[in-house]
């Protein structure tokens, strides 16, 4: 999205909430324009000001940058499947999931795979005792289920450059790992 058309979407949005930017001076409004193209920069036009229209339609305050990328990645994902869904999936798997924990495991969706772990885990919940399967091992399954998919929608709403930086650091941090345990 380019800095004129950021300007258009905040024209919108003056518009659509007139009471929230009616003391905004020019220069504050132009630093509004800065960071809102900042944010944006990576997302078409179309897609953005579909996100503002949805939540002019849905919302009565004005919203953040955070509120219309979480509109934008509604607008743009296919829908994620729920907690109860995925327990669903993991509980099919685990039918025959003590020989087969493998090839069980590989035909879950990535994110239900990261929420378990590895295939191991899935083999060894086959063999607990199915009221235990069904209230303790689901439960905390479900909860890593929400927290990885938090972590994932909040890592993709992340600028570009901040994914590069998160990168690099972490490259950084691996190789000061690696020195150490060379030594």
């Amino acid at each position: 999205m380019t800095d004129k058309e950021t300007a258009k979407i905040m024209a919108v949005l003056k518009a659509a909430y007139p009471r929230y930017y009616q003391d905004i001076s020019e220069k504050e409004a132009r630093q509004v324009v800065a960071l809102w193209d900042t944010m944006l920069k990576n997302y078409q036009y179309e897609t953005v000001a579909t996100a503002v229209k949805a939540l002019i339609a849905t919302e009565k305050f004005a919203p953040t940058v955070a509120e219309v990328i979480d509109k934008i990645r509604l607008v743009t994902t296919p829908q994620e499947l729920g907690e109860v869904e995925a327990w669903g999936l993991v509980k099919k798997a685990l039918r025959n999931g003590y020989y087969n924990s493998q090839n069980e495991f590989n035909k879950l969706p990535i994110v239900i795979q990261k929420a378990i772990g590895c295939h191991e885990t899935l083999r060894d919940w086959s063999q607990v005792e199915a009221s235990k399967v069904e209230t303790v091992v689901g439960s905390n399954f479900m909860r890593s289920y929400r927290a990885k998919r938090k972590a994932e929608n909040d890592y993709s709403a992340l600028p570009t450059d901040v994914k590069n930086f998160m990168a690099i650091a972490t490259e950084r941090i691996e190789k000061k790992i690696l020195t150490v345990e060379a030594d």
